[in-house]
């Protein structure tokens, strides 16, 4: 599969995308199986974003339509760096799929973004999730 896809565009894989995983690791079992073992759970634990309080203010573009990482995994990030005390921008959205979804958050991405250089901390949504 590796040599199949290497010179693929993003677009080009879709034939690759909502396999089975197993398909593509030796010994049959899943990513998911997989990453229940050692080393990788450690190494998974250790890395797992959330657990640590941002040091700077964060903006979360996620959308509702998203089909890659659910919405609600990034509610709950925003949800548990604000119980961490973190600043948080969270903006939702409906454009479908997860790259179709960054479209209409581009222009909030670039206000956060012009805010923060101009030393100015934007709004933090922490209230509402």
């Amino acid at each position: 599969m590796a040599a199949d896809v290497e010179d693929h565009c993003f677009l080009e894989l879709a034939d690759y995308a909502f396999q089975d995983s197993s398909r593509y690791l030796s010994g049959g079992a899943t990513v998911t199986e997989l990453l229940a073992t050692e080393p990788f759970e450690s190494a998974v634990a250790q890395q797992r974003i959330g657990r640590t309080r941002p040091s700077a203010p964060v903006v979360i573009n996620h959308s509702v339509g998203d089909e890659v990482v659910p919405y609600a995994v990034g509610k709950q990030l925003g949800s548990d760096w604000c119980d961490k005390g973190a600043h948080v921008s969270f903006n939702a959205g409906v454009t479908p799929t997860h790259v179709g979804g960054y479209v209409p958050h581009i222009e909030k991405s670039m206000l956060f973004f012009e805010q923060r250089f101009a030393g100015a901390t934007p709004p933090s949504t922490c209230w509402a999730l």
